[in-house]
């Protein structure tokens, strides 16, 4: 059985056992490239997940609110329209957040419109939602039979 050093040992000079310089350099450079790759994507996937939590988060305060104000009064919900702000918790998450809103009367019906919009680095749409004004039910006065 031969050792290591006996199977490397050769008579002729041009056989070389192990890797040259060239070699090396070329495998570093491989290297180098798939793990620059790998960087890119992973900081990538961060991004996209950072970006949909903050969609979610906006998606939720927008429901919340108008949720709220169509449970209220026409008249109510015109007042709170006018002073809304996004809550304690959609100020922290969201960077520099604005809510706003607009009471819509037309052929379609009462509805409020809110947009919620936030700086989050780069040129975006803001997160809008809208909701329909529920119809006050009369109150029926008649005695029933």
């Amino acid at each position: 059985m031969k050792t290591v050093l006996q199977l490397c040992h050769h008579d002729q000079p041009k056989d070389r056992c192990g890797f040259t310089m060239i070699e090396a350099v070329v495998s570093a450079g491989l290297l180098l490239v798939v793990m620059t790759f790998v960087v890119q994507m992973t900081v990538r996937v961060d991004g996209v997940w950072k970006d949909t939590t903050h969609h979610r988060v906006a998606v939720q305060e927008l429901s919340n609110q108008l949720e709220s104000l169509t449970k209220l009064s026409v008249d109510d919900a015109r007042e709170r329209l006018g002073n809304i702000e996004a809550s304690d918790e959609v100020q922290s998450t969201l960077h520099d957040a604005e809510l706003s809103g607009d009471f819509i009367d037309d052929e379609f019906g009462q509805r409020i419109e809110l947009q919620l919009r936030w700086n989050h680095g780069r040129p975006s749409k803001p997160v809008r939602m809208s909701a329909w004004m529920r119809p006050l039910q009369a109150t029926n006065t008649e005695p029933q039979e």
